[in-house]
């Protein structure tokens, strides 16, 4: 009975995905607000939920992904301040090919960064209630492009798009949202610092609700037999001896997350498992929510009215002249030069670019802010601003402007920063907003003016001759092949698949 107690296990549930209102009064299913886990050495911003999520609703809005190509592979040396730039993009932020299926887009390495949820959800090392809907970018139907036609935005737009994250447990509105970021993340995390085995990982939580549940189902079986002094015994006898055993040197904080006192197991149990008992201040309340947060659900994604555009933002819901149609935090990338492309070199096993042979920029450039008098660029992160287009003034229905909220929000210091100095700041630091300059119903377009040298380059893009044909690429056939089985082997040795083309199998 006692190694049942300490050996318990999960049991699996099937998927389901819950529907909600989508009308206009629906509420605001997304936060953003200061994370719970902010200090004033690492400020974080953070996302809370809006509603209650039940395990394997969707939360936010599905994203796209940029790939970074090669960019992890290549040694520059001594050059700090490109150090500083990975280091930023490194800080929780990358996520690894595999989630967007963009993997092969690289010769030595890709990673990729997921704006909205993917980047916003921070990690907590003794929890996580999202986690990626995996395949859901394998799986999407969201075309952009018609197959073998040639398009102006063909090179310029992500095509991995439908990335989507699921509640891996059931969320209390105003509860923030942290995100699984894989056991080796969680490894590398909770071993770097945790030499005498002190320091509580999600598994310590997980294992005392464990020990907790199978007590309390312990003591309703047997509470006939059970006086108080010998429940007391028993549960004694499982945290001093029995634990130790089973959980070797991690013993020790697994028991400080159980209380010996009976009377509160329950209560713990109640609250949603010892993280929640210990952390309740993670879940705030809805004045916490309208004082100190913004909505971050104001948005959604389907193909543009601007046939050369691809996809672009819808609102969802009315809004007025002068609302925030959302918070646009952004990563400064101080020198964008690093985004330039080249041949790499490989001698030994090292890597570094041939700067004689250009290969152009990294996609992510498309989606960053920029001035023409600035090496540095600004990426925003928050839910489906990258799919926001140009329209010109007389067009334009929303505007960016510097957030001035008083809770959260710029880091002004940095404004009077050197890049150098600007390039030593590790976290958010500019955060925009974008506010309706008219009002604007629900399911209208959101345009905002990318100005007059952005508008000039386009048109003059759209005046150069496109090829007539463009070559048929992995996202066609996953189209054509979406209702039908693949080739056989002796189809395939008759009429094989292009050369460019590689098939696998997703499990």
């Amino acid at each position: 009975l006692l190694l049942v107690l300490i050996l318990a296990t999960q049991e699996n549930r099937v998927a389901s995905t819950s529907t909600t209102d989508d009308d206009e009064s629906s509420p605001c299913r997304l936060y953003l607000g200061p994370s719970s886990i902010s200090t004033d050495d690492a400020p974080k911003i953070g996302l809370y939920a809006g509603i209650d999520y039940d395990k394997d609703d969707l939360v936010g809005s599905p994203g796209i992904s940029i790939p970074l190509i090669d960019m992890n592979s290549v040694n520059e040396g001594d050059d700090e301040i490109i150090e500083r730039i990975m280091d930023l993009l490194d800080n929780g932020y990358l996520w690894t090919a595999q989630y967007s299926g963009s993997q092969y887009e690289g010769n030595y390495s890709v990673t990729s960064l997921i704006p909205g949820t993917g980047i916003l959800a921070n990690y907590h090392p003794g929890t996580h209630n999202i986690e990626w809907l995996q395949g859901s970018a394998l799986l999407s139907s969201s075309k952009v492009f018609e197959s073998k036609v040639s398009h102006p935005s063909r090179g310029a737009i992500s095509t991995y798009n439908n990335l989507t994250m699921r509640a891996s447990k059931s969320i209390q509105r105003g509860e923030e949202i942290f995100s699984y970021m894989g056991d080796s993340w969680d490894s590398k995390n909770h071993t770097e610092d945790d030499i005498y085995g002190d320091k509580l990982s999600r598994w310590d939580y997980v294992e005392a609700d464990k020990i907790i549940d199978k007590f309390l189902e312990f003591m309703s079986d047997y509470k006939d037999q059970l006086t108080p002094e010998l429940t007391e015994s028993v549960l004694d006898l499982i945290l001093s001896k029995v634990l130790r055993v089973a959980a070797g040197n991690h013993a020790k904080v697994i028991r400080s997350l159980i209380p010996t006192d009976l009377s509160k197991l329950q209560k713990v149990k109640d609250a949603g498992g010892t993280f929640a008992y210990r952390n309740s201040d993670l879940i705030k309340t809805n004045r916490w929510l309208e004082k100190y947060a913004v909505c971050v659900d104001n948005l959604e994604t389907k193909p543009s009215t601007i046939p050369e555009a691809g996809r672009g933002a819808f609102a969802t819901r009315n809004l007025k002249r002068g609302d925030v149609v959302t918070p646009v935090p952004t990563l400064h990338i101080v020198d964008k030069s690093i985004l330039d492309m080249f041949d790499i070199i490989k001698e030994d096993d090292t890597l570094s670019y041939d700067y004689t042979k250009p290969r152009g920029q990294q996609l992510l450039l498309n989606y960053c802010f920029s001035h023409p008098e600035s090496s540095m660029v600004l990426f925003p992160i928050s839910p489906l601003v990258d799919q926001i287009n140009h329209a010109p003034p007389n067009r334009a229905n929303a505007r960016l402007t510097w957030s001035k909220n008083p809770h959260w929000g710029n880091f002004f210091d940095s404004h009077d920063m050197t890049l150098e100095e600007l390039s030593k700041y590790n976290h958010v630091g500019s955060v925009f907003e974008l506010y309706a300059l008219r009002d604007i119903e629900r399911g209208e377009e959101i345009f905002i003016d990318y100005g007059p040298q952005w508008e000039k380059a386009w048109e003059e893009h759209l005046r150069q001759p496109q090829q007539e044909e463009w070559p048929l690429r992995a996202d066609d056939l996953k189209e054509e092949y979406r209702n039908k089985p693949f080739k056989t082997q002796e189809e395939f040795e008759v009429e094989p698949y292009p050369t460019s083309i590689q098939t696998a199998c997703f499990v």
